[in-house]
């Protein structure tokens, strides 16, 4: 029976996740984008910081999936496309926007593999890539929140399509450092006081995920051991933070065995695990960036941290909703980390003292596992999830599905309000005194018309459950007064606004 029931569920969310793709701004391959597949990338490029220009070859090694006479890449229009060449050949292209369109004279085949080479050069199309850090040296950010990776490299920018590999050589005044979150392969000098760095990503990758960083950093090395395997770890932090880090990075290996013991296995790959610290916040003093971290769990390394488990064995798309799912997981597992070192109470306190936007979604989490009732089962089902999904592009959708699946129960209206609403739920209430009786009424406002999340209230000491819908409904309650009602607030789930029932 369960089968049947799941596999319902899926064609609905199927028939909904078709709507979602048709929304303004979420991205629709051309069949200019979606007749190859990328094999590697072999990328070299040289950054000027004087002039905040850049030089790049950029070797890119695909298969036709269909006959081909063009095909599309994704070039910031800041950038200017020298050449473009296959086989020694130049090839016609048109840059309009921020797309690159190339011509083949003769139809590329499928099944077979062609290299293209492209030469470019110009201002990266995102202007915060060239910063400072707050002493004043040169800190150049490739990896940074809103910086598409074709702000700076012709690339199939979408994450429908996973390169086999990566080749990363920067060359880059010797002064600084350049660090990536890929295998550093080795360093060599080049003209006029330029070193050279090479890396390489011998994995199937988006070039999204690409961590690049230049600045005044230090490598700090551990290595962290488990009963089943041994690992390195890498961090690069900014120089004058290096002290403070040190004593900041004693938190990482007490995390990851934490959330592997909740999550499953390392998920992180086997030959290292690179962490590379973020540009500094510019509106900081030097000071408050080199004092010690509050006693505790720092909630942001927590989240870094969980993305091995959430942002790297399964890869999110770019619909609507993926973003604050990828968020949700994260956040919770601050949470589980607070419970499995301290205790679900203190976990609960936490969660009542942060009613924010980033919390509300693991206050969802932890009342689905309390509705759920069976925590063996609920942590059960968060190792499975991510072996489940591990290697594969997946949407809120099947996270969802997963999740009702495994808990059999249909979460889908609950989540589709909580990554795809505009609001906040209001639960409006009203009470009229009926004699000896007050009659309670309720219902939800909220995006979706069949909302129906539980809700718990207190009658006279006595805890109960409503389960309010977007429709009026009333309970009768006998030898109460107004002040023996009230609604538990759950963590900021909800708002609540007394009204006159119409």
């Amino acid at each position: 029976m369960i089968r049947r029931w799941y596999w319902l569920i899926l064609v609905i969310g199927s028939c909904f996740c078709v709507q979602v793709q048709a929304q303004p701004g979420v991205r629709t391959l051309s069949p200019h984008y979606t007749g190859y597949d990328v094999r590697t990338y072999n990328l070299e490029l040289k950054l000027d910081a004087d002039t905040r220009r850049i030089a790049g070859t950029c070797r890119i090694r695909l298969e036709p999936v269909q006959y081909l006479d063009h095909l599309a890449l994704d070039l910031a229009s800041t950038l200017r496309v020298v050449s473009v060449r296959m086989a020694f050949a130049s090839l016609g292209f048109q840059h309009q926007g921020d797309s690159l369109v190339l011509k083949f004279p003769v139809r590329l085949q499928p099944g077979k593999q062609y290299e293209i080479e492209i030469i470019y050069g110009g201002v990266p199309g995102h202007s915060g890539i060239w910063q400072q850090d707050l002493i004043g040296h040169e800190l150049i950010s490739l990896y940074q929140a809103g910086l598409s990776p074709s702000a700076w490299w012709p690339v199939k920018d979408h994450p429908s399509d996973l390169a086999d590999s990566i080749r990363l050589s920067i060359i880059y005044p010797q002064e600084m450092q350049v660090v990536s979150n890929g295998i550093l392969t080795g360093t060599r000098q080049e003209a006029g006081l330029f070193l050279r760095w090479d890396y390489r990503f011998p994995f199937m990758i988006s070039p999204s995920e690409v961590e690049l960083q230049i600045g005044d950093y230090v490598e700090l090395t551990e290595t962290y051991r488990t009963a089943a395997a041994e690992r390195e770890i890498h961090y690069y932090v900014l120089a004058y933070r290096e002290a403070v880090a040190r004593e900041h990075l004693q938190e990482v290996k007490p995390i990851l065995t934490t959330l592997e013991r909740v999550l499953g296995g390392q998920q992180f790959p086997a030959y290292a695990f690179t962490w590379i610290e973020n540009p500094v916040d510019l509106d900081a003093s030097p000071e408050a960036q080199a004092q010690s971290p509050a006693t505790g769990p720092d909630p942001l390394l927590i989240r870094q941290l969980a993305g091995l488990w959430f942002g790297k064995t399964f890869r999110l798309t770019t619909a609507p909703g993926d973003h604050q799912m990828m968020d949700m997981l994260r956040v919770y597992a601050e949470l589980l980390y607070i419970e499995q070192t301290q205790s679900l109470d203190a976990a609960v306190v936490y969660l009542r003292e942060h009613r924010t936007p980033d919390y509300q979604g693991a206050a969802l989490l932890h009342r689905i596992r309390e509705n759920m009732q069976d925590d063996p089962r609920w942590f059960a089902m968060l190792r499975d999830m991510t072996s489940y999904f591990k290697g594969q592009q997946a949407t809120w959708l099947d996270v969802v599905l997963y999740i009702s699946a495994k808990t059999e129960t249909d979460y889908l209206i609950w989540f589709r309000q909580y990554l795809l609403g505009s609001y906040t739920p209001v639960l409006e209430y009203d009470i009229v005194r009926m004699k000896r009786k007050l009659v309670f009424s309720y219902r939800w406002v909220s995006d979706e018309p069949a909302f129906n999340l539980p809700v718990n209230m207190v009658v006279a000491g006595e805890e109960t459950e409503i389960t309010p819908t977007t429709t009026w409904q009333s309970r009768t309650f006998k030898g109460v007064n107004e002040k023996d009602l009230a609604l538990a607030p759950y963590f900021g789930l909800f708002e609540q606004r007394k009204v006159s029932r119409p």
